[in-house]
């Protein structure tokens, strides 16, 4: 039986890995929305707020907000009532 001290040991490397593969993509992510970025100029520009005031004011933005808001509504609708169905079917 392997000692308890070392338990935590064997977990560090996937406990790392995990958080390498969560944390660094939403870091990089954070730090892209507050830059602008272009893919002919790799180079990043701080802009600080300006993306999240623009995207505030888009009217493209809400529109699809809207559409989103709607889809998820009635996907939701529809499995929960699949799943309703199912169950009832199932059980009887």
């Amino acid at each position: 039986m392997i000692d308890s001290r070392y338990k935590h040991f064997f977990l560090l490397p996937a406990l790392l890995t995990l958080l390498a593969i969560i944390i660094f993509p939403l870091v990089y992510t954070i730090r892209l929305s507050f830059s602008g970025w272009d893919v002919n100029f790799p180079e990043l520009d701080s802009i600080g707020w300006a993306n999240y005031a623009r995207v505030l004011v888009d009217g493209r933005f809400w529109d699809s907000m809207g559409t989103l808001y709607t889809m998820v509504f009635f996907c939701v609708l529809l499995e929960y009532a699949m799943g309703f169905a199912l169950a009832l079917l199932l059980w009887k």
